[in-house]
């Protein structure tokens, strides 16, 4: 019975050992993995931007996957964005959104006056 249970131990840490080593080898870095829609994923995939049609007209929106199904649109009908350093700037019919790629952080507005200078001019240099 002993012997058994030593088998028994020994194919489960093997099977740890290996589905660890799958994980690794994958880089894990992507939560959310891209689809066939995707223009381009930001980060472990969390924010994304999707390409869509809306009555034959090309429509690319920002989604957050870390929301609620309901909530995952964050920008419609993007028109321009820009990704420099960690954060990632994108104009569209809702205004003006700001996201950290990394923390997650969350900044939306339809006025440039509540960014401050250097995130507003990068807004007007995308436009």
């Amino acid at each position: 019975m002993a012997r058994k249970n030593r088998i028994i131990i020994l194919v489960l840490v093997v099977i740890m050992i290996i589905f660890g080593a799958v994980m690794v080898l994958k880089d894990g870095k992507e939560r959310f993995p891209s689809g066939k829609d995707t223009v381009e994923s930001f980060g472990d995939g969390t924010f994304q931007i999707l390409r869509g049609y809306v009555d034959n007209k090309q429509v690319d929106s920002l989604f957050n996957y870390n929301m609620d199904i309901l909530e995952q649109v964050m920008e419609k009908n993007i028109k321009n964005y820009k990704v420099k350093d960690r954060l990632l700037y994108v104009l569209g019919d809702e205004g003006y959104t700001r996201v950290n790629i990394q923390t997650y952080e969350v900044k939306k507005s339809k006025s440039l006056d509540d960014f401050n200078r250097e995130d507003a001019k990068i807004f007007k240099n995308i436009k």
